[in-house]
């Protein structure tokens, strides 16, 4: 009953158990990887959590999330918060239900999304492809749900179809200091 650990030093154990302690709540690790990861454990090793509230219409509450091709996962301090498919606009988000954490959970992942829309967009630079468009947010219109805010703040535009990130952002720490102006 101990998989792996059993056959590890102990002094890998330790190390191991210090870096999953020393988790500092003001600065969350966010890691954006491929569903399929080897390193996503979610799916394999631990099932998927139960999905938030769908709308009984939305054709994607009967689905299952799976580890396939081209899907991603959003994980923050290891814990799920989101789920992309490969081409779709909708996201299914798993942030916990309790306040701040819960706020805390969503604009780390908002900002995620934006970070990550901004690395594709400058893969992409030359044939000027990338950005990401949210649709839906666990079934629901993506401007009637509550992270709407949440998304406009990491820089995503409100559109026809939901929220897109379609230009390149300057970096906070890389914009100018506005100063004061002269009367």
């Amino acid at each position: 009953g101990l998989g792996a650990t059993q056959f590890a030093l102990p002094a890998a154990v330790d190390l191991l158990r210090s870096l999953r302690n020393s988790v500092q709540p003001e600065r969350p690790e966010m890691i954006v990887m491929a569903a399929t990861d080897t390193a996503n454990p979610y799916g394999s090793v631990l099932r998927w959590p139960a999905a938030g509230p769908l709308n009984e219409s939305d054709e994607q509450s009967s689905r299952s999330l799976t580890r396939s091709v081209g899907a991603s996962v959003l994980l923050r301090n290891g814990d799920l918060v989101a789920y992309m498919r490969r081409n779709n606009p909708n996201l299914q988000i798993f942030v916990p239900a309790e306040e701040p954490e819960r706020t805390n959970a969503a604009r780390d992942l908002t900002h995620a999304l934006a970070k990550t829309a901004q690395e594709e967009m400058r893969r992409h630079d030359a044939d000027r492809r990338g950005g990401m468009l949210v649709t839906t947010i666990n079934g629901q219109p993506a401007h009637l749900h509550w992270m709407s805010k949440l998304l406009l703040d990491a820089g995503f535009q409100a559109a026809p179809l939901g929220f897109n990130l379609r230009r390149l952002l300057i970096p906070s720490h890389a914009q100018p200091a506005i100063a004061p102006e002269v009367q």
